[in-house]
């Protein structure tokens, strides 16, 4: 992709700002509880948790070893015995490594409600969310965002000409 979105290792108080975005967005249905994929979501999951009240459970952990990266339930996630969560991430982009996560969650006892996302690259992974049954939340698309960076000069016309080429290739892979 020409543009890569980084939200990783941001000022705790942008983090409560994205949380602050993210609980703007009103929910179908309330959940229970909310969680967040690591490594990047867990600030926004827990700064998430305190703006809505909507209680902030750990349950995933990362396997970094070499090869893709796969998420597991945490050593110590406590049973969903049929509570409904919201998943919380950062980007979206095809949607597939969601559904790891959805998939530890559902097989935790939970009944997983969505996910919510701060930026949806637009590349296909809210239909795969939505298709699935899931409800999908997302304040921000990497498309708005450009025409945002384009027309405050703070991208050339060739990138932004560029990536939107890629973005719509890319929902064709």
């Amino acid at each position: 992709s020409p543009i890569i979105v980084n939200l990783r290792k941001m000022p705790e108080d942008l983090n409560m700002k994205i949380a602050e975005c993210m609980a703007e967005l009103p929910l179908k249905q309330k959940p229970d509880v909310c969680s967040g994929i690591p490594n990047a979501a867990i600030p926004y999951a827990e700064d998430y948790s305190k703006v809505t009240g909507i209680p902030y459970v750990t349950i995933f952990e990362k396997d970094d070893k070499p090869g893709s990266p796969r998420i597991l339930p945490a050593a110590d996630a406590p049973r969903g015995e049929g509570k409904t969560i919201l998943i919380i991430d950062d980007v979206i982009t095809k949607g597939a490594s969601k559904f790891r996560a959805f998939k530890v969650a559902e097989d935790l006892g939970y009944k997983v409600l969505g996910l919510i996302v701060l930026i949806d690259r637009g590349e296909g992974g809210k239909k795969m969310i939505e298709d699935a049954g899931y409800e999908f939340y997302a304040p921000l698309n990497l498309q708005d965002l450009l025409d945002y960076y384009l027309s405050k000069k703070m991208i050339p016309q060739d990138l932004y000409n560029e990536t939107l080429k890629y973005l719509e290739q890319s929902k064709n892979i």
